[in-house]
């Protein structure tokens, strides 16, 4: 006789073929969206790849055994401080890894690849492990930065066609306006007594709005100008500039009684023509919204790398939620009645700034005056 025994194994083959299909599911998912596998003993410096990880880190995948420092040594230099200090800061601060960097394949195309891992610690004094995966981002980001070269071209072309647009309409309107306002003009003076009192007002307003649009219009070519007009940087002292334009404002600084106080200025590397019209909006502004007699203070400061300069008043003030839009094209705060100008001037100076590489802010509270400060690099 014989004695034996029989086990349903039904659940237990059923989970093999489950995990079976998992396994499968989960190297096809790696395998079509180009995902590798590693880990790297932070105690033996020994690195274990995939296939996948290997090919993109550069390393052989029949390879024998590879360490960290082995990858470390196919990443770009300019990546590689990037690099360590990422690795740094997950152990360190036990933060998840997550960093971006380019392989270096000697002769092959350069690989472009995005590490994410989670450091994986013991109790018991085992090794720590990072544990991780890569993605190969090389053609996406090919694509990339050919969807941004070719946005860039078509933004140049844009703005080129726009530039040229603007001083074009500019430019060959001003003639027929002069002939508008010089011949409503002549209309006054030769027909002036056999007109009533409204042909007149009209006339006037006829002649006022005739050389509000020619204002606007040399604005605007000046702010097409700014950068298809430039000269070339030069060595310019910004003392020397504001005394120039002191002497251009000195009518209106005499009829205001204003005072204009400067420290120090810096020479700079600049298109002196344009720092010339830079400071004279900035100072011509801080005269026109001043009350009484204007005091106005210019003052420089060098650090980090630029210099920064800065135009003070005493003036009406300006409310920071209009602080971006001071500096926009034909933006203005207040009715042309109350105070002239074609809300072009601001725009002028952010272009001149942008172009010289600086940008331009401005501090100010309502009723406490104004600080527009520009920089430029050292």
């Amino acid at each position: 006789r014989s004695m034996g025994m029989i086990q349903d194994i039904t659940e237990i083959k059923q989970a093999e073929a489950e995990l079976l299909s998992s396994r499968r599911k989960l190297s096809m998912a790696l395998e079509n969206g180009s995902i590798g596998i590693w880990e790297w003993n932070m105690e033996t410096d020994e690195l274990a790849t995939d296939h996948r990880a290997a090919e993109m880190f550069g390393l052989d995948p029949g390879g024998g055994k590879r360490t960290f420092s082995d990858l470390q040594g196919m990443i770009f230099e300019e990546d590689l401080a990037h690099f360590k200090t990422a690795v740094s800061d997950c152990e360190r601060r036990k933060l998840p890894l997550e960093t971006l960097f380019r392989i270096n394949r000697g002769n092959g195309k350069p690989r472009t690849v995005s590490v994410r891992a989670m450091m994986i610690g013991s109790c018991n004094g085992d090794p720590a492990i990072l544990s991780g995966v890569a993605f190969d981002l090389t053609e996406f980001c090919e694509r990339t930065d050919m969807v941004i070269s070719k946005l860039n071209k078509e933004l140049l072309r844009s703005n080129k066609e726009l530039e040229d647009f603007a001083y074009i309409a500019s430019h060959d309107l001003q003639e027929p306006l002069r002939m508008v306002s010089s011949f409503t003009q002549l209309l006054a003076m030769q027909y002036g007594e056999k007109l009533d009192d409204r042909a007149r007002e009209y006339i006037e307003y006829a002649v006022n709005g005739a050389r509000r649009m020619y204002d606007l219009l040399n604005d605007l070519l000046s702010y097409s100008r700014v950068n298809t007009k430039g000269e070339a940087f030069s060595r310019t002292d910004l003392q020397e500039i504001l005394e120039i334009v002191m002497q251009n404002l000195s009518l209106t600084i005499s009829e205001r009684q204003a005072s204009v106080s400067a420290g120090r200025l810096p020479v700079v590397s600049a298109d002196r023509n344009q720092m010339i019209q830079l400071l004279q909006n900035l100072v011509s502004n801080s005269i026109k919204f001043s009350a009484g007699e204007p005091r106005i203070f210019v003052s420089a400061e060098t650090g980090n790398g630029c210099h920064v300069i800065s135009v003070k008043d005493e003036g009406i003030g300006i409310d920071p939620v209009y602080f971006d839009r001071i500096f926009k094209i034909f933006k203005r705060l207040h009715h042309k009645d109350e105070y002239e100008g074609t809300g072009v001037g601001l725009a002028i100076c952010k272009r001149i700034v942008e172009r010289h590489g600086g940008t331009i802010t401005v501090k100010s509270e309502p009723g406490k005056g104004a600080t527009f400060s520009f920089t430029i690099p050292c």
